[in-house]
């Protein structure tokens, strides 16, 4: 039914094998540990550990509290250093982190590890729908990651008469699902022209109004990513507006990716999320991304259209039923204290984005880069081989032919830096995408660098 996900099958080859990873999607993560010590709720504990630094009567004091609210905001080194020698009665604001340590702790213990309500924990919905505006938790189905729900939308909405409009390139799921499922799928390309990536929004009226449809055929569904993978493009609310109104004209459900949305770079840019502003969208989120939680595998569907997550909660009983317990006692956890985590990861990315932005510049010959509005990846591209490429065997057949497939198989080899080919996301063989939502990134970006200057590059 479905064609092999070329992406997932890349990354399953070499995800954990490869020595530096510079390609990722998601951001950075941590421990549980680390998440428990941020503590619950989240402004309790920090303004705790604050006030008792304030009051530190000692400037050894004062280093554990610092060190104690460095951990609060999980600014962990990359090579952690020693832990300094715990006094013999503990500082008030290292106190105050403990016991929210151990709330959160004995919280997660007790947590009953028997099967969870189908449609996600009540205080985990509520929670998740906090983070919209006007909506409730009766507006809000959990599932097992985005590809799940990915999956089960799809399967609820989607036959052999319905028309499906993809922006493309994009994860492949997106398209591949509907096509499979016998839907008639039409791209709707984000291009490069100049400096940016560009989506003619006026082009989907045409394509919405052009598809036949018979007068029973379901309603059209139109399929949008922002913020963008892989280019990291964003487009304006105006642009936005004017989509939601083209959809609500043909009666068209807008179902759009958002998990890479709270990563902008700059948060004037962010669009309201489409369950938000529009009464047919369905906003599609995940902790794995700008919350860096891959590990919990929570994601969920918002939308006020009620009627749509009943069908999509029992297409759900056919697969994973229900989310892990411990899961959603964590996901509630990193929730509440959003702002703290994902403002962690935007800093993070934006300081691998100017990284990255320095490195183009340096290697400008060799690559063409539009630096990302949103989200924690990009999608820079080979430029025609420089004259000094000349005599480099494979790596020189690469650079010629603009074939990112074979530089980044050739960088694999000789680095063990990990770049993602842009024939994954079945686009021109010239583009790949990098990832600048990870710690490692430096270290990941200077070996690619000493690299091509070893080659004279």
């Amino acid at each position: 039914m479905f064609q092999p996900f070329r992406l997932e099958r890349y990354f399953a080859q070499h995800e954990f094998s490869a020595k530096h990873l510079l390609c990722t999607s998601d951001c950075e993560s941590m421990t549980i540990d680390e998440l428990l010590e941020i503590g619950e709720p989240a402004e309790a504990a920090s303004e705790a550990a604050s006030e008792a630094a304030s009051e530190a009567a000692s400037e050894a004091a004062y280093k554990v509290a610092s060190k104690a609210a460095s951990k609060v905001a999980s600014e962990r080194e990359s090579a952690p250093e020693p832990e300094p020698a715990v006094p013999a009665a503990p500082a008030p604001a290292q106190a105050a982190l403990v016991s929210a340590r151990e709330k959160s702790s004995a919280s997660l213990g007790k947590t009953w590890l028997g099967y969870t309500e189908s449609r996600g924990a009540p205080a985990l919905r509520a929670a998740i729908a906090a983070l919209y505006r006007n909506l409730d938790m009766e507006d809000v189905l959990v599932h097992s990651g985005a590809e799940e729900a990915i999956l089960n939308t799809f399967l609820a909405m989607v036959g052999k008469d319905a028309l499906v409009i993809v922006n493309t390139p994009c994860y492949q799921s997106l398209m591949e699902i509907p096509a499979g499922l016998g839907a008639k799928v039409i791209p709707w390309q984000i291009r490069c022209e100049g400096e940016a990536w560009r989506l003619d929004t006026d082009a989907l009226d045409g394509l919405l109004a052009s598809a036949r449809r018979g007068p029973d055929s379901p309603a059209p569904l139109v399929v949008l990513n922002m913020p963008h993978n892989p280019t990291g493009a964003l487009i304006s609310a105006e642009e936005f507006d004017s989509i939601i109104q083209v959809c609500r004209r043909h009666g068209a459900i807008l179902f759009m990716d958002e998990v890479y949305r709270l990563l902008e770079y700059d948060e004037k840019d962010r669009l309201p999320a489409v369950c938000e502003v529009y009464e047919n969208g369905i906003s599609l989120s995940v902790l794995s991304k700008a919350w860096g939680l891959a590990g919990l595998r929570i994601g969920w569907l918002a939308t006020r259209r009620r009627d749509i997550l009943d069908k999509v909660a029992a297409i759900k009983d056919y697969n994973s039923i229900c989310a892990s317990a411990p899961s959603e006692q964590l996901a509630l956890l990193a929730i509440g204290n959003t702002e703290k985590i994902v403002g962690r990861n935007r800093a993070i990315c934006a300081e691998n984005r100017a990284l990255f932005s320095q490195f183009f510049k340096a290697h400008e010959e060799l690559f063409s880069w539009i630096p990302p509005i949103a989200g924690s990846v990009a999608f820079p591209s080979l430029k025609a081989a420089p004259k000094k490429a000349g005599g480099l065997s494979d790596l020189s057949a690469a650079l010629a032919g603009h074939d990112a497939e074979l530089f980044s198989r050739i960088l694999l080899a000789e680095t063990g830096v990990l770049l993602l080919p842009g024939v994954h996301y079945a686009f021109d063989k010239a583009f790949f995408r990098i990832g600048l939502g990870r710690r490692s990134v430096p270290v990941s970006l200077a070996i690619f660098d000493a690299w091509l200057r070893g080659r004279g590059l």
